[in-house]
């Protein structure tokens, strides 16, 4: 199974001052996602997720091409699969360090 690298989560106490520090910060800023408790943005080719306290774990994420590898991986680690507001699906778990990592797949219809 192929995986590539999808995004990396870091913690905002507030998700709208953080979108907006990232669009006085850098040029070519791209809002791909936003509400109250969780952003995603495409920064310099590279797409973050700010994510609030207790909704997501600050994680590293990778894709998946297909549902069927999700869950394959899934079965590998034990993994619960979760269907999230955007469509996405994924499930994550931890490296020897405690670090969050988490395997997604986006539908054919997920907007992006």
């Amino acid at each position: 199974m192929k995986i590539q690298f999808d995004h990396v989560a870091i913690t905002t106490k507030d998700v709208m001052a953080s979108i907006e520090f990232y669009h006085k910060s850098f040029a070519g800023v791209e809002v791909l996602y936003e509400d109250k408790t969780w952003g995603l943005l495409k920064v310099g080719g590279v797409k973050i997720a700010l994510v609030s306290p207790g909704e997501h774990p600050p994680h590293v994420c990778y894709r998946v091409g297909s549902r069927s590898e999700l869950e394959e991986y899934a079965a590998q680690r034990n993994g619960k699969i979760k269907v999230h507001r955007d469509k996405s699906e994924s499930f994550y778990f931890k490296d020897t360090s405690d670090n969050a990592i988490e395997i997604v797949w986006y539908p054919d219809d997920y907007l992006k």
